[in-house]
C-alpha cells in the first residue's frame, strides 16, 4: 500500500470522526429540557393557601364551581383559568436542585437564603384534588423580573423549577374576586312593573300597560 493510499484512508477516517462529533453536538445542543406536566384528569377541587388568612377552597358541584363551605357561586372563566394553570404546568429549566429544604441545623441559614431567593419563603401552595385525593401540589414562589415566568416546586420535590407563566400572579386570588357578582337576572320583557321607595317612605311605581302587539310604560 503506497503512501498516497494511506493518506487517503487517514483523511477519510478523520472526516468520519469529525462528522460523528458534529452530529453528536447537534443532538445534544438541540435537546430540549422543557417538560410539560399534564394531569390525566381534571381536578374537581383546588385548595389555595398563603393568600388569605384561611385556605380558599374551590369545588366543582355538578357542572358548576363553588367557593367554600357556603358554596358561593363563582365566575366561571376566572376559576377555569386556575384549573387550566394547575392541570398543565410547563417546566422550562431547573433553577436549583435544592429549594431551601434541609434536615441539618447548620445548613438552615443557607436553606432559608435559597428559599428567599426564589420567593418560596412566602410561597402560595395550591393543591389539586380528584375525588378527595391530591393529584398535584404546587409551591409557587415569585415571578421573574420579566413577569412571564415563575419559580415553583412541584409534588414535594426539593428542586426549584423555572415555570412558564406568572403563576404567582395567577393564584394571588381573593374570594371576593372569584365570587359571582350577578345576584339576580331577569329578561326585560318579563318585567311588568318597577317600584322605587325613597328614604321618606314614598313609593313610586311604573307599570307596563299592554296594548295590541306592543307594550308601553
Amino acid at each position: 500500500m503506497n503512501k498516497l493510499m494511506v493518506r487517503k484512508l487517514i483523511l477519510l477516517g478523520l472526516i468520519v470522526l469529525l462528522s460523528a462529533i458534529y452530529i453528536a453536538q447537534v443532538a445534544l445542543t438541540g435537546k430540549s429540557n422543557i417538560q410539560v406536566l399534564t394531569l390525566a384528569e381534571e381536578p374537581d377541587t383546588l385548595v389555595i393557601e398563603g393568600v388569605e388568612e384561611n385556605p380558599l377552597v374551590i369545588q366543582k358541584t355538578g357542572d358548576s364551581w363553588t367557593l367554600g363551605e357556603n358554596a358561593y357561586p363563582t365566575e366561571p372563566y376566572s376559576v377555569l383559568s386556575l384549573v387550566d394553570a394547575v392541570k398543565s404546568v410547563t417546566l422550562l429549566s431547573v433553577a436549583t436542585k435544592n429549594g431551601g429544604q434541609s434536615n441539618s441545623a447548620s445548613a438552615s441559614a443557607v436553606a432559608s437564603g435559597i428559599a428567599a431567593r426564589y420567593g418560596l419563603d412566602a410561597a402560595i401552595t395550591v393543591t389539586a384534588k380528584v375525588a378527595g385525593v391530591p393529584v398535584r401540589t404546587l409551591r409557587i414562589g415569585k415571578n421573574t423580573s420579566t413577569g412571564s415566568q415563575s419559580y415553583i416546586q412541584i409534588d414535594e420535590k426539593p428542586a426549584v423549577y423555572l415555570a412558564k407563566g406568572a403563576l404567582h400572579s395567577t393564584f394571588s386570588v381573593l374570594e371576593d374576586g372569584l365570587r359571582q357578582k350577578k345576584v339576580y337576572s331577569v329578561e326585560a320583557d318579563n318585567i311588568v312593573s318597577v317600584t322605587v321607595e325613597n328614604e321618606q317612605g314614598e313609593r313610586y311605581t311604573v307599570q307596563k300597560s299592554a296594548g295590541g302587539e306592543s307594550s308601553e310604560w
